[in-house]
């Protein structure tokens, strides 16, 4: 889509028909998250691939690691206190991998499943569920996408967040109004003049 120059609201929606959860069943430990084995603890692929998840939706600036301000977005969304920039570096960057001040994806992982044999095996669940995912670890709230915007002219972007204004809704009600303008004719429903 090519548009003029001019400043816009980029507001990504979704009917959530495309998000519809896959039938089958994860298999490989049932509820368990984790097994012990003679080498040690094995994460299960699904709880693997979760975190993977989890850390790229953290990971707002892309850059694959996990700063201080991403690393409290995430004890927030979980119902964790935030840490301080030195709690951060002593005991979070000494104890993990991490690479300049920074959380990588495993010491990510290895910092979430510490934490979980620490504090107890409910741990991980109680996170996973504040973040939207149920027993077979499908996440009902959100999803990962990327946006790319291309340009023979410098762009300026600047990322907010829509959950506190009204955006939503006044989208969903301008893609209705577009919709009904088309008359298109969908079994069980028609046009309401008003």
């Amino acid at each position: 889509m090519k548009l003029p120059y001019g400043s816009y609201v980029v507001l990504p929606i979704t009917s959530g028909a495309l998000l519809r959860k896959n039938s089958a069943k994860f298999k490989d430990y049932g509820p368990y998250l984790t097994k012990n084995t003679p080498a040690g603890v094995e994460v299960s692929s699904q709880l693997n691939a979760v975190l993977e998840e989890v850390f790229r939706k953290f990971d707002i600036y892309m850059s694959n690691d996990m700063n201080l301000a991403e690393f409290n977005l995430f004890r927030h969304a979980v119902g964790e206190a935030q840490v301080t920039d030195e709690f951060f570096r002593d005991k979070i960057l000494t104890n993990y991998c991490s690479v300049e001040g920074a959380l990588t994806i495993r010491g990510f992982k290895d910092y979430v499943l510490e934490k979980n044999q620490r504090v107890g095996g409910g741990k991980v669940w109680q996170w996973l569920y504040a973040m939207g995912y149920d027993k077979d670890l499908y996440n009902v709230d959100f999803r990962n996408f990327v946006v790319t915007f291309h340009s023979k002219f410098p762009l300026e972007v600047t990322v907010k967040d829509a959950l506190e204004t009204s955006l939503d809704e006044v989208a969903n009600t301008l893609l209705i109004d577009a919709q009904l303008k088309k008359n298109i004719n969908v079994k069980g429903f028609k046009q309401v003049p008003g």
